[in-house]
């Protein structure tokens, strides 16, 4: 439940009719491509002072944004990655506001009647910037992973580079899909911190901080021709399937490196590293 009472902004008159409130929700769903539709529930009740039912579907390439709580009613006093989405929603419609996920329960409610208030549009953004780097990130793991079965110490650099690569896109697709801005960031320690602020993923610890500097570091060395080992190439490997981990468990797209070659399982467990089999 979003309330009127949380909205820092000036919020317009209050929305009454179908094409105010359409206007309104479009405005403000506009810049996040992982809304699919909404739909008004109760569409009769918008004259009343009850608040506003929307029933947001969400495309399912983007995951499951804010899981696990997004099959519960979104509390932005509570949770602070609701906070600018729900505002901004707030003063586009002037009052309180109900919202709810395509694919809980509230949804799957029998003898509802509602209406389409907004359907994304497909655009240059979506399908030139985003769609692109789904196709990235699934055949640079894919790439790494084919090198891992070859040789992954005469493939060190190649390994480094798709596994950061995967991770980059990856997390270029979390930002972007909760209407994260095209900022420009060089490396995935300032893609991570971007994802981090933008609430696409949980607040970065230092074991992922970690994670991302030893990433660019390899992939630094990558580019400017300097040797990598194949005890780099596993790390890259492991830290790659950590940022994979820490994606799915906050609702995103993930692509992990697969790890078959029994060497290299063998190696990991030798390293104490974890076997990343997926």
């Amino acid at each position: 439940m979003f309330y009127l009472k949380d909205c820092s902004g000036q919020p317009r008159a209050p929305q009454r009719t179908i094409e105010g409130i359409m206007r309104g929700v479009r405005i403000a769903f506009r810049l996040i491509p992982f809304v699919q539709s909404v739909e008004l529930v109760g569409p009769e009740d918008i004259e009343s002072d009850c608040p506003i039912q929307l029933q947001v579907n969400i495309d399912p390439r983007f995951g499951k944004p804010f899981a696990p709580i997004f099959d519960e009613p979104w509390q932005p006093s509570r949770d602070v990655r609701f906070k600018p989405f729900s505002q901004y929603l707030l003063t586009e419609l002037g009052r309180d506001v109900d919202c709810f996920a395509g694919d809980s329960a509230r949804a799957r409610e029998i003898g509802r009647d509602t209406k389409l208030v907004y359907e994304r549009e497909p655009d240059y953004f979506l399908s030139d910037t985003i769609e692109p780097l789904f196709k990235s990130a699934e055949n640079d793991a894919r790439e790494a992973a084919r090198c891992l079965e070859d040789d992954f110490r005469a493939m060190a650099p190649n390994i480094c580079h798709y596994a950061g690569e995967a991770v980059l896109s990856s997390l270029e697709i979390a930002y972007h899909a909760v209407g994260g801005l095209d900022v420009f960031a060089p490396d995935i320690s300032n893609y991570l911190e971007n994802a981090s602020e933008a609430r696409a993923i949980r607040c970065a610890d230092l074991w992922l901080r970690h994670a991302a500097h030893e990433l660019d570091y390899c992939m630094r060395c990558v580019h400017n021709g300097a040797p990598l080992s194949g005890l780099d190439a596993l790390c890259a490997v492991v830290y790659a399937n950590e940022f994979a981990d820490e994606l799915d468990m906050a609702g995103r797209p993930a692509f992990w490196i697969p790890v078959r070659n029994p060497e290299v399982i063998e190696l990991m467990r030798t390293l104490e590293m974890p076997r990343q089999c997926r």
